[in-house]
C-alpha cells in the first residue's frame, strides 16, 4: 500500500469518526400544564422548578407554561 492510499484511508476514517459523532439536538418548545394538591387532592399553591439537562425554570403552580429544551432527533419523535 502506497504513502497516497494511506493518507487517503487515515483522511476518511477522520471525516466519518468527526461527523458520525457530531449531533446537533433540536429545541422544542414544550406546553406543560402543572396542577400541585395537597393530601385531600384540593388544589394548592406551590412554587415548583422544571429542568431538563439543557434548561431549568421556576414557576408557581398551578400554572400551564411553555419549557424550551433540547432533544436528540431520535429521543423526541
Amino acid at each position: 500500500m502506497n504513502k497516497n492510499n494511506l493518507k487517503f484511508i487515515f483522511a476518511l476514517t477522520i471525516v466519518i469518526f468527526f461527523s458520525s459523532c457530531a449531533s446537533t439536538p433540536e429545541i422544542y418548545n414544550m406546553s406543560v400544564k402543572v396542577s400541585t394538591v395537597d393530601i385531600n387532592n384540593n388544589p394548592l399553591d406551590a412554587i415548583c422548578t422544571i429542568f431538563s439537562s439543557s434548561n431549568k425554570k421556576d414557576i408557581i403552580a398551578p400554572t400551564q407554561t411553555t419549557f424550551a429544551t433540547e432533544c436528540h432527533h431520535s429521543m423526541c419523535m
